[in-house]
């Protein structure tokens, strides 16, 4: 009688313990996909600073994502066909939980690895393609094989073997879905990139240790992503000397820092510099001092409307309210798509007391919305780092442009270039050649600085020379007059559209030239 009901007891049991099983198998592949996209995003924010975010980097990012994965799901059906058991993929879950947690301090370990052994653009490339195959492939495999063991597992009737498989995977891409608009929006942005990493494998080690809960001892390794999220809590994101500032935005990673007694804003990898304050002098040695003549080329005594895109810290705006506020009505409207940049600048150049129109947008976003004409417009505006943002260098960009400046307006934009004869360059004034009856181009500084300027009316350089009255202006005037030339239309150079305007190619063939120049 005892032994009868006993074996009704475990009939009971048995179906409970597989509703049980599936349930926990669904959690499982969500959580999976949840983690994988996060470990996605958190890669393409822990290589930002170091390699950029280019679209090289990404390609990088997502290529080697996808190769992990392709492989997991054909390495791991294999393994599922031959130890179709929960156990089984607990311990896979478990070594992917652990190299997940290591990943932001072997990263740092990488890096000062990587930066000796590797050349400038070496590192940008095959650099953020070596970090994600050491440090992010391995992870992402172990998981990519968690859906086909799930499958093996649950498929008990090969008449629904479809339905599991499908509603399955359909459950993995609901946690990738989860997982994208999680760590975008919220982990990410508000509580970091390390931290996001953690709790991903948080998250993993978890769910080993609950299938394999028979056996407490797996609930400590639960510990690991805690110890190290501590362990690395007080570290700069990226160490550098004068470093007195950092930040991740929603954009970008931004970088405060202070030589001597200059302020120097730079964000993700940080080989282009995005703005400089001197507390002591209004000209800072740079490009920027060259706009501060463009008042000049039009009645410099007249009231001006001013637009820059890309303000960044601040630095042409001071120049210009330096210059001129004194001695005419000026109106200036500043855009900025990163916040984080405005709230950096705020605090550590003299933003905040700048009387200006600060607008956080897009550019170009804002100039389809706005009514006013401009003067003088100021395109000043890259992204990750050394990258012109490519539908601001279009033909239906400059035409926008056009409408929103006065009769004798002028389009002023800084490219930086290898040569004359770039292709980057070159492509850029014959887009605007396209549209505007005028363009001009005037190397600056070290050479791979351009001036480009537009408009529908004649620059007049020696009328600006003359009108130049302030003696500190007076060798910015004569830089920029110096190797002024208009420039002729050239079918040679195919004008950049909104349809195929390759600018980040273009830049990175920049960068080849400037270093075989350099050679």
């Amino acid at each position: 009688m005892k032994k009868k009901n006993a074996l009704k007891s475990k009939k009971e049991k048995a179906p409970q313990n597989k509703k049980a099983r599936r349930i926990f198998l669904y959690l499982v592949v969500f959580g999976a996909g949840v983690s994988v996209l996060a470990i996605e995003l958190a890669a393409s924010r822990l290589l930002a600073p170091y390699f950029g975010s280019s679209i090289f980097v990404w390609g990088n990012i997502i290529g080697t994502i996808l190769i992990a994965l392709s492989l997991g799901y054909w390495i791991g059906g294999k393994l599922a066909d031959q130890h179709p058991n929960v156990e089984y993929l607990m311990y896979l879950l478990i070594a992917a939980g652990i190299l997940t947690s290591l990943i932001p301090l072997l990263f740092q370990l990488y890096t000062k690895l990587a930066a000796v052994n590797f050349s400038f653009l070496t590192f940008l490339i095959a650099g953020s393609f070596l970090a994600m195959i050491l440090l992010f492939f391995f992870p992402v495999f172990l998981l990519g094989m968690v859906s086909p063991f799930a499958i093996r597992i649950m498929i008990s009737d090969l008449k629904s073997s479809g339905k599991t498989a499908g509603s399955l995977y359909a459950f993995s891409t609901l946690g990738s879905i989860v997982g994208t608009f999680l760590s975008a929006f919220i982990l990410i942005p508000f509580w970091g990139t390390k931290e996001t990493i953690y709790l991903s494998a948080l998250i993993l080690l978890f769910f080993s240790a609950w299938g394999l809960k028979k056996k407490p001892v797996f609930f400590l390794l639960i510990l690991i992503p805690i110890v190290l999220y501590f362990v690395t809590k007080g570290d700069n994101i990226k160490s550098v000397a004068g470093l007195i500032y950092e930040k991740e935005s929603p954009y970008q990673f931004i970088q405060i820092i202070k030589k001597d007694k200059r302020y120097e804003l730079r964000v993700n990898d940080g080989w282009g510099l995005q703005s400089i304050y001197d507390p002591n002098s209004i000209l800072v040695n740079s490009y920027y001092d060259d706009y501060s003549v463009l008042p000049y080329f039009e009645h410099p005594n007249r009231a001006k409307d001013v637009l820059l895109i890309g303000v960044g810290g601040g630095t042409i705006s001071r120049q210009y309210l330096a210059f001129f506020q004194d001695r005419i009505s000026l109106n200036i409207d500043a855009v900025e798509i990163d916040p984080g940049v405005i709230k950096a600048a705020q605090q550590y150049f003299d933003l905040a007391q700048q009387p200006i129109s600060i607008h956080i947008s897009d550019g170009r976003a804002f100039l389809e919305k706005a009514n006013q004409r401009y003067d003088i417009l100021i395109v000043d505006a890259y992204s990750q780092q050394i990258y012109i943002p490519f539908h601001l260098t279009t033909r239906e960009f400059f035409n926008v442009t056009k409408s929103h400046l006065k009769e004798k307006g002028i389009l002023a934009i800084n490219v930086n270039a290898a040569s004359r004869d770039s292709e980057l360059l070159n492509r850029i004034l014959q887009t605007l050649k396209s549209v505007y009856a005028h363009v001009y181009l005037s190397p600056l500084g070290e050479g791979y600085n351009w001036l480009v300027l537009a408009s529908e009316s004649n620059l007049d350089l020696g009328g600006m020379k003359q009108s130049v009255d302030n003696p500190i202006l007076q060798p910015v005037a004569n830089e920029v007059i110096s190797g002024f030339e208009e420039i002729k239309a050239d079918s040679r150079y195919p004008v950049l559209t909104d349809n195929k305007a390759p600018v980040e190619l273009l830049t990175e063939k920049e960068i080849f030239d400037y270093l075989f120049k350099k050679s």
